[in-house]
């Protein structure tokens, strides 16, 4: 069924709209990035800076839109590229869940409205927080597992990305209760996908479409679930 699920999201591809729409996505998860990227830069000239706030104000700027800017943002991406798909998701689930269901699921309507924005401003928060201590803790396991520790960041953010994005595209269509039910049902066919996307993510300039192309396979998904 994932496997389905993911062809349909790449045959769509072929259609205008969808194409547009991808680059659009490219270009808002490149902005987010870059917007992250300059605040680590920031933080970063105000703490190595001993003139003055001022010059690591203009230190960071100048990291950032320089060739060692973009080398760090290729490295960086890495790792801020699933907060960044986290911030996609809650600002872009509605467009490209209309349109996948406009393109290949259009006998289904819509009849729920969107989580509460708090909701995914809490939830990115988790996120950023789990990643710190699954980094830590990875750093800590690497001499007891080897390079396998590295195993831990798939799995921990595939677990949270898969929850968040299925409930995004879900909330559209489910009450909370139908959700959750759907959700607990098929729990292990929505982890694989969150570690999949999760995979894509760590996967530097190509990890620019993973959050436009997570959301529509996890539409995808859902719609296939719940047809059964």
């Amino acid at each position: 069924m994932l496997l389905a699920a993911l062809r349909d999201t790449f045959g769509l591809l072929r259609a205008r709209p969808c194409r547009r729409l991808a680059l659009l996505s490219a270009a808002l998860s490149l902005a987010l990035l870059v917007a992250a990227l300059a605040v680590m830069l920031l933080i970063y000239g105000h703490i190595l800076a001993g003139e003055g706030a001022e010059k690591g104000r203009d230190q960071g700027l100048a990291d950032l839109f320089g060739i060692n800017g973009i080398a760090f943002l290729l490295v960086a991406s890495i790792g801020l590229m699933t907060p960044v798909a986290a911030v996609f998701g809650a600002l872009s689930a509605g467009p490209v869940s209309g349109m996948i269901e406009h393109l290949r699921w259009s006998m289904v309507a819509e009849n729920q409205s969107r989580p509460p924005a708090r909701d995914w401003v809490n939830f990115t928060g988790l996120l950023v927080a789990a990643n710190a201590l699954t980094i830590m803790l990875i750093v800590f396991l690497t001499d007891l597992l080897g390079s396998a520790a590295l195993l831990l960041w798939p799995m921990v953010n595939g677990a949270l990305l898969g929850r968040e994005y299925f409930t995004l595209v879900a909330r559209r269509h489910l009450d909370p209760g139908a959700l959750a039910k759907l959700r607990a049902a098929h729990r292990g066919r929505i982890w694989v996908a969150g570690i999949v996307t999760a995979l894509f993510l760590s996967l530097p300039l190509l990890n620019l479409a993973a959050p436009f192309l997570g959301l529509a396979w996890f539409a995808h998904i859902f719609h296939r679930l719940r047809a059964g």
